[in-house]
């Protein structure tokens, strides 16, 4: 579980983010997720596969929870369930979860 920095604190009836620590690795945080790019909204996670499944025929990253090596893997989303992976189709009783791969690194011109 990722640490805070912040908590928030309540002042004239209003909610206020504070940071809980040292103001400077705060400040550095906050700068390494801006150096992201992202909004909030964009920032991948990790989705529980029997809660939802990806678009039919999108390539995600997939977890393999009982998997003793490569647990994380590219793999497209067939339908009904199942993910090919590499040249073997994967029961959606086999997939702990998924997530949207990022977007690729924008070029320097």
């Amino acid at each position: 579980m990722m640490d805070r920095f912040t908590e928030y604190e309540a002042v004239g009836g209003q909610k206020h983010a504070i940071p809980k620590h040292d103001v400077d690795k705060a400040i550095q945080r906050l700068a390494a997720y801006e150096d992201t790019g992202l909004e909030p909204d964009e920032i991948p996670s990790w989705i529980d596969a029997e809660d939802e499944t990806p678009d039919i025929g999108q390539t995600v990253l997939v977890y393999l929870p009982d998997k003793e090596e490569e647990k994380i893997r590219v793999g497209e989303y067939l339908g009904e369930g199942d993910y090919r992976i590499g040249r073997k189709v994967y029961r959606g009783y086999e997939i702990g979860a998924w997530m949207l791969l990022s977007a690729a690194p924008k070029e320097e011109k």
